[in-house]
């Protein structure tokens, strides 16, 4: 590479030129959440070759505009492409490890052209946003792992008659019981009937919940209290951690019976009651005073990382769901019948022009919407 010597500029962004290469300041607006950082992975050496553990991680320095900035180090001969991505920087076996939270997958990347930096172009970017289009997309399992506790089916039972006839919600929160000072953490929220943000604040496990409704379905972080108990509802609790044979959970509940939620009881779900992939936990419900006040059924999915699989930024294979408004979404179907003749549902066999037909006579509402 040619060196430029004793070149210095000053235009728009752009604060020096040395053998071919150019500083300069980048900044977006992103909101992120507690434990969340802001990166920028590009396709030159400097911004890491689309590899999320090679990002170049930004600062945050504004507060109230949640701008967050960094200087790069970018070629005056030839384009740049680079996305932003939202990570939480997690301890993996003493090393960091950048977990993508979030990140931009427009089908096209952003575009740093030569042309732009020395005419001082470059406004102040939107995490997400290019122009008016927004494409964001969650990152992978490749090295934590998601454990789904699912609530549904009437999962909780109230024996204490006070209790029966209110409003309770759950919360779920995490302990590391391979910490020292977990069994304080615990003794401490057991006396504590005002539990806030539960033992875990910095960010890391990733605990959130989503209704399986209309409105509800995308998974977001709990509120102070939890989520509202609905007997007929399905309701996922979905966990992210690096080793999960040392994480447990806590189940709070509380009542809404004032305006100040009154703690009155938990129970554990401990790794050890999660033995397999997926299976069925029973778990008494301790009052105040370590009394059984109820029971709690839940079912758990544990679903591991993808071990040496390598996932990069280069390329987005994002999910394209358009938002349904009157229209349905078209699906397939095998029609009725059964994959081997016998003698029920008048010997018809799936995947037939009379499995379709026996189909659409016999479920009337959605007959007028049948296709072949």
């Amino acid at each position: 590479m040619e060196c430029v010597r004793g070149v210095k500029i000053r235009l728009g962004k752009t604060m020096r030129t040395i053998c071919g290469v150019r500083d300069l300041a980048i900044q977006v607006r992103a909101e992120t959440a507690v434990g969340e950082t802001v990166f920028i992975s590009g396709n030159t050496l400097e911004l890491g070759e689309w590899k999320v553990s090679e990002a170049i991680q930004l600062v945050k320095v504004s507060a109230e505009g949640n701008i967050w900035q960094t200087v790069i180090h970018v070629p005056t001969n030839q384009n740049v492409l680079y996305r932003y991505l939202i990570c939480t920087v997690v301890d993996n076996e003493g090393k960091p490890e950048n977990v993508v939270r979030y990140w931009e997958s427009h089908l096209r990347p952003r575009i740093l052209r030569p042309i732009d930096y020395i005419d001082g172009k470059g406004d102040l970017d939107v995490f997400g946003y290019q122009g008016d289009s927004e494409c964001v997309a969650k990152g992978w399992l490749t090295s934590e792992t998601v454990v789904q506790l699912k609530m549904f089916n009437s999962p909780v039972t109230i024996w204490k008659r006070r209790y029966r006839d209110k409003r309770v919600s759950i919360h779920v929160s995490t302990i590391d019981i391979t910490r020292k000072d977990s069994v304080t953490d615990i003794i401490g929220m057991e006396e504590d009937s005002t539990l806030t943000e539960g033992i875990n604040t910095r960010g890391w496990p990733i605990v959130e919940v989503a209704q399986m409704n209309d409105t509800g379905y995308q998974f977001a972080p709990q509120n102070q209290f939890g989520i509202l108990y609905d007997p007929t509802e399905y309701v996922i609790f979905q966990i992210q951690v690096m080793e999960p044979n040392s994480i447990a959970y806590m189940v709070d509940f509380y009542v809404h019976d004032s305006d100040i939620p009154e703690h009155i009881g938990f129970c554990y779900i401990l790794p050890s009651n999660m033995r397999d992939t997926s299976g069925t936990c029973n778990m008494p419900i301790s009052g105040k005073r370590q009394q059984p006040i109820g029971q709690l059924s839940v079912d758990y999915l544990i679903v591991r990382p993808m071990k040496d699989i390598v996932c990069d930024l280069s390329v987005t294979y994002t999910k394209h769901w358009k938002s349904l408004e009157k229209n349905g979404l078209d699906v397939g179907h095998r029609g009725a019948g059964n994959a081997r003749r016998n003698d029920k549902v008048e010997n018809v066999l799936e995947n037939t022009i009379a499995s379709f037909n026996y189909a659409a006579k016999h479920v009337s509402k959605f007959k007028n919407n049948f296709k072949l």
